[in-house]
C-alpha cells in the first residue's frame, strides 16, 4: 500500500479535526436522504451553531477534497450573470474512498 491510500483518514489528526468531522457527518446525512451534492453554505447551515463560519467551512470542505474525501464539481445552477459564471463556486459530494472510511469510523465508534 502506498501513503497516499491513507490520505482520507488524515482528518482524524489534523488540527480543526471536530469540524472535519462534523463536515462529513453532513455529508453521510445527506446521502442517506439521497442528496448528493452539498454547496458549501448547504454544509454550514446544517452544522447549525457549529464554530466555523462560512469561510471556515468552505476551508474544511477544500481539505477534504484534498485528502480525497470529497469531490468537487462546477456549480454553475446559479449563474446568471458573466461575472457569476466566472466566479469559482462548486458542490461537493462524498467520494467512494470518503464513504469508506466514514463507514470505518461508524464501526470503529
Amino acid at each position: 500500500m502506498h501513503e497516499h491510500d491513507f490520505r482520507p483518514f488524515e482528518h482524524l489528526t489534523a488540527p480543526n479535526a471536530d469540524l472535519y468531522r462534523s463536515v462529513m457527518s453532513v455529508f453521510v446525512a445527506a446521502k442517506r436522504r439521497f442528496a448528493v451534492h452539498l454547496r458549501p453554505e448547504d454544509v454550514h447551515e446544517a452544522l447549525d451553531g457549529a464554530p466555523a463560519d462560512l469561510a471556515g467551512v468552505t476551508s474544511a470542505l477544500l481539505r477534504l477534497e484534498h485528502w480525497g474525501n470529497l469531490r468537487s464539481d462546477p456549480d454553475t445552477s446559479r449563474v446568471t450573470t458573466v461575472e457569476d459564471f466566472h466566479r469559482a463556486r462548486f458542490l461537493y459530494q462524498l467520494t467512494a474512498r470518503g464513504e469508506a472510511v466514514e463507514e470505518a469510523l461508524a464501526a470503529y465508534d
